[in-house]
């Protein structure tokens, strides 16, 4: 996934209504920031903002009703209002299959859960915790992976607004640098993809398609891996099993029907108009990848990128 933020709820609640009144802001003020910035934002569970117990005793409409400070009752309204912390699961079919085989805890104390927290470093994003505690106010928090044999991973974590702009600071210039290299790319001969071969309409969906940080990043992942995949692939199974992605075909309703089926064409660099039926669907959201595998050449030709195509499904 990586350039994302996910929500630590290991840190609530805060130990007094008072703490909540004093830290509250700051944490609405980050996530503000995270949205003001185009980073996505995610949970490790789909919860609304209402159901997350802030402290025994506190509550949110209160606290918003009595504020006298009104530029921040707008700040917090407009968290409440427009940044929805969809389950990063729902997105990262790879990440869910991880978490059903895997309970996280925090490393210093493995009585807390910290789900958020491990799918942060699973990911490659960034934890964002509430300042309830000097546990979670920390710029790294190690994480136990439960298991067989435990394995204790490192998660980034934000809990302030001066680490979170250092961090988004960062996923900026790693983005522009990630794009950069995305416009740089050729039609063959890539030094870092060298079993990929890319259509010239491809490369322009690079441009025009990727709008978050975090999409530049699944882009370069997924290419990596069907990349290394390829090498010693004979079949889609093959293929699909080695890469770790989720690829299908479509239905057979949608590619007899040719309406359908030439949304899917697309010009070869080496062979002309192609149908690129196969598809990558690890990407936010339902974005695909569609490519077209050459098992005697060990190669994939990567055809589109962009928003879901029509099926026969939803006509």
């Amino acid at each position: 996934m990586g350039h994302a933020f996910i929500l630590n709820e290991a840190s609530l609640p805060f130990n007094t209504v008072t703490d909540c009144h004093k830290l509250l802001p700051v944490f609405f003020r980050m996530i503000s920031k995270i949205h003001k910035t185009n980073n996505a934002f995610y949970s490790s569970e789909d919860e609304k903002w209402s159901e997350l117990e802030f402290s025994l005793g506190f509550s949110l409409g209160e606290w918003l009703a009595h504020m006298e400070n009104n530029e921040l009752r707008q700040v917090v309204k407009a968290v409440l209002r427009d940044c929805k912390c969809p389950s990063i699961l729902s997105v990262d079919k790879n990440l869910a299959a991880i978490e059903s085989e895997s309970i996280y805890c925090l490393g210093e104390n493995q009585d807390i859960e910290t789900k958020g927290l491990g799918l942060a470093a699973e990911s490659g994003s960034v934890g964002v915790s509430f300042s309830s505690s000097e546990m979670w106010k920390k710029d790294t928090i190690l994480v136990t992976k439960v298991s067989e044999s435990d394995l204790t991973i490192e998660a980034r974590n934000v809990f302030d607004l001066v680490g979170l702009g250092h961090v988004i600071s960062e996923f900026s210039s790693s983005k522009r640098s990630e794009i950069d290299f995305l416009s740089k790319l050729n039609v063959s001969g890539n030094v870092d993809f060298p079993r990929l071969v890319f259509c010239e309409s491809v490369l322009r969906d690079f441009q025009n398609y990727i709008n978050t940080p975090s999409e530049s990043s699944q882009v370069l992942n997924v290419l990596s891996k069907l990349d290394s995949a390829i090498e010693h692939a004979n079949s889609n199974i093959d293929l699909i099993s080695t890469a770790g992605l989720t690829i299908s075909g479509e239905s057979t309703m949608t590619m007899t029907k040719k309406k359908f089926a030439r949304k899917r064409e697309f010009l070869h660099p080496e062979s002309g108009l192609e149908v690129f039926e196969l598809h990558v669907k690890n990407f936010e959201n339902y974005k695909r990848m569609h490519i077209l595998p050459n098992y005697s050449t060990h190669t994939i030709c990567i055809g589109y990128f962009g928003r879901h195509l029509p099926t026969y499904s939803e006509s």
